[in-house]
């Protein structure tokens, strides 16, 4: 089938699916106050698809059937293709300000990824064939323009035994992990618990995958597989929601909440053709090594192009937050906003870069993931920084942001807000909007979500920054230079007093 229109998105959610919030089901995720909006706008970004002005940029027809299916699924041949699953995603982020982290262009790369090392998947041992598997779960997401979710973390519930902090070689218990507990000749049963699915109540399927190491003895947890999110056994339990839905008020929260979710899989039958891993702990734990070169490149690319429309925007909100009050003449003032503009600059230098430096991988070809791993190692240290640099350049004046209900009163309350909340060269009504799009960023409850999800958008930042020097490919190189350099002549015996004074007659 070609992409789906926004209508054909929202029919598909309404599969009585178990979603909770505050206790009570939600019978409608496509209506329900917190979960409403993100639907609306995914729609949107599927409605783009086909639109006359975006669809070549947005989509290519289908090797299988000649249906115009989302370029994000496409298998980059040349580096033309990767530049244009860039644009494409640019476009997308743009479209949701880069507060989308999950919108339907990540996983598409990721499952994509999956697909062209699905040889990786291979398992000898096994009695199916996981590497068809991957292959025809990605053609099927493919065809039918599925939007995705993933949830990889294991409950918080004891952390001193969690595989993921563990250094050494040794099993543990994870308590509360997704386990297999039985399986048939139609597929596996599995139990326990996952966080966090982000927009796990408006996608149609999640994935879960290996996150950490596995011992010996964890054969059971060692799994990857997707469900749909109406899986019998799933249920999704909900954060309180972010948005007012006042899009006018609140511009960014009422419209890019991406709900995030706990959960769980109560003896969730996953079909065979659904799983990926199952059992194999060098598999499991070699996940992220073994799709390093397809799926971890594909989609850092689109998580880097992500980081950069969101710098971007915030760019712009700062300045225009700046210039509302004349303050962007003081030097100082000058410096942050240059702060956020080299910041911007150089996310935009590591795409670039992943892309020139592209490698093959079998037919394809695959962005080199060491600039976007660089982003993805930065960027949670930059987005605070950039929130830092618009609460000080709003001030107080973020604190008592007018409603546009209040500028629109009849006077005198209306003629109060026109008179004195003008700006330098610009009207009330316009200083009204960029107030409020530094409101959410800087102090609402979207742009504190959005500051600790960035913080912990591929793991602890500390592990980021750790594996960036472990895995650094150039290490002992660069330490042979130091040696031959910078100690040149230096582990030489020294010269005695008269072989000196003789070198220095000469």
């Amino acid at each position: 089938m070609p992409v789906r229109t926004k209508e054909e998105y929202r029919q598909g959610l309404r599969d009585g699916r178990e979603v909770y919030y505050k206790g009570e089901l939600v019978e409608d995720v496509t209506e329900h106050p917190a979960t409403r909006g993100m639907v609306e706008t995914q729609g949107e970004l599927f409605d783009l698809q086909s639109d006359p002005e975006h669809e070549d940029l947005l989509t290519f027809e289908s090797p299988s059937t000649g249906d115009r299916v989302p370029i994000f699924y496409e298998k980059p041949t040349s580096k033309e293709d990767l530049a244009q699953r860039r644009k494409a995603s640019k476009l997308w982020m743009d479209y949701t300000c880069g507060m989308s982290g999950r919108a339907n262009d990540f996983l598409a790369n990721g499952v994509t990824g999956m697909a062209i090392g699905h040889e990786l998947f291979a398992d000898e041992d096994a009695d199916h064939d996981f590497s068809e598997n991957v292959e025809d779960y990605y053609e099927y997401c493919r065809e039918n323009d599925v939007c995705l979710t993933h949830a990889l973390i294991d409950p918080q519930i004891d952390r001193s035994e969690a595989s993921s902090f563990r250094l050494e070689d040794d099993s543990a218990d994870r308590p509360g992990a997704v386990r297999k507990v039985d399986e048939d000749d139609e597929g596996i049963v599995v139990s326990g618990a996952r966080m966090l699915a982000t927009l796990g109540p408006q996608a149609d399927e999640i994935l879960l995958y290996p996150f950490g190491y596995y011992g010996e003895d964890e054969e059971d947890q060692a799994l990857a597989f997707a469900v749909s999110a109406d899986a019998d056994g799933v249920r999704q339990i909900c954060r309180p929601q972010l948005s007012r839905n006042d899009e006018r008020n609140h511009p960014l929260s009422s419209r890019f909440d991406e709900m995030d979710t706990f959960v769980v899989l109560d003896e969730v039958h996953v079909p065979w053709e659904r799983v990926f891993i199952d059992g194999d702990i060098e598999a499991a734990n070699a996940w992220r090594d073994k799709t390093q070169t397809a799926y971890a490149g594909l989609t850092y690319h689109q998580t880097a192009v992500k980081d950069l429309a969101k710098a971007e925007f915030c760019f712009g909100v700062a300045t225009m937050l700046a210039e509302s009050t004349g303050i962007e003449e003081y030097f100082h003032v000058q410096a942050k906003l240059g702060e956020i503009s080299t910041m911007v600059e150089q996310i935009r230098a590591c795409v670039q870069a992943a892309e020139a430096q592209a490698y093959e991988f079998g037919d394809y070809v695959i962005p080199e993931p060491r600039p976007l791993f660089a982003v993805t190692a930065s960027f949670p240290d930059q987005f605070p920084r950039i929130v830092d640099i618009i609460r000080d350049l709003g001030g107080s004046g973020l604190i008592g942001v007018p409603h546009w209900e209040d500028l629109e009163a009849e006077n005198p309350l209306g003629g109060d807000v026109e008179t004195y909340f003008r700006g330098k060269d610009i009207e009330a009504n316009e200083r009204l909007g960029v107030q409020k799009l530094a409101y959410e960023i800087a102090i609402g409850s979207l742009g504190s979500r959005e500051e600790l999800y960035e913080r912990f958008y591929t793991g602890g930042p500390m592990r980021v920054k750790s594996n960036m020097w472990k895995n650094h490919p150039e290490k002992e190189a660069l330490k042979e230079r130091v040696r031959e350099y910078g100690l040149q002549g230096a582990d030489e015996p020294a010269a005695s007093a008269a072989e000196q004074s003789a070198a220095d007659d000469d």
